[in-house]
């Protein structure tokens, strides 16, 4: 992904999944639109923003 920081080495950019809670996406609908993403992921993503 040319250097995008990117979930546990998938094609999943952190920018990604943070847009999709700035939006107010649930917990449990990003997991449907991603179901290789488990709950965890979610949360470092979150810890890498910081």
């Amino acid at each position: 992904m040319d250097g995008v920081p990117c979930i546990r080495h998938m094609r999943i950019p952190v920018a990604t999944v943070l847009n999709m809670i700035a939006k107010d996406i649930s917990k449990k609908d990003i997991l449907k639109y991603y179901p290789d993403l488990e709950s965890g992921d979610i949360d470092e993503a979150l810890l890498f923003s910081v």
